[in-house]
């Protein structure tokens, strides 16, 4: 081809030639918004399991302070009832009075009477330093259906004591 030649070259370019200066390194690659994404909703996941998990150890495996004082005092009330009855079938005034309160302290044996058994003891309810339960008690001459409901109360002195008879 001659300079004369209208037709431009097909293989190089028509325009000056370009400065190397102006074709700058690439930038560092930038994190895909999607991977950023991701590694956030992991984390936010995560701690919902955490969180999620320490609340349901903590809720399950720490009633309340009232119900287990509650249950624990119930429990006592039980163990009491069934003591006193045993002592009261031993005739035993000395230990039945470790077990009384106040007011019911007594000097002398019970009356000769067929010894109680305890069937059930139901409804203890709390309020306070004072409780009540229904105690179920027949002798052992008789069936548990002659059993006679006797409610009992009960209360807090430095322990709680027996304030009525079965």
């Amino acid at each position: 081809m001659s300079t004369s030649d209208p037709t431009p070259d097909a293989s190089r370019p028509e325009g000056p030639e370009p400065d190397p200066a102006d074709f700058l390194e690439p930038a560092t690659p930038r994190k895909p918004m999607s991977k950023i994404l991701v590694v956030a909703a992991v984390v936010v996941l995560v701690l919902i399991v955490v969180l999620g998990w320490v609340t349901w150890t903590t809720v399950r495996e720490e009633p309340s302070t009232a119900d287990s004082s509650e249950s624990a005092s119930a429990e006592q009330i039980r163990n009491i009832i069934t003591d006193f009855v045993d002592y009261s079938n031993q005739a035993d005034v000395t230990k039945m009075n470790e077990l009384a309160c106040e007011e019911m302290q007594v000097t002398a044996a019970p009356v000769a009477a067929p010894p109680a058994r305890i069937d059930q003891i139901s409804a203890i309810r709390i309020t306070g330093d004072r409780a009540t339960a229904d105690v179920s008690v027949s002798s052992p001459t008789t069936s548990t259906v002659n059993a006679q409901v006797v409610p009992m109360s009960f209360v807090n002195e430095d322990g709680w004591k027996v304030c009525s008879r079965p």
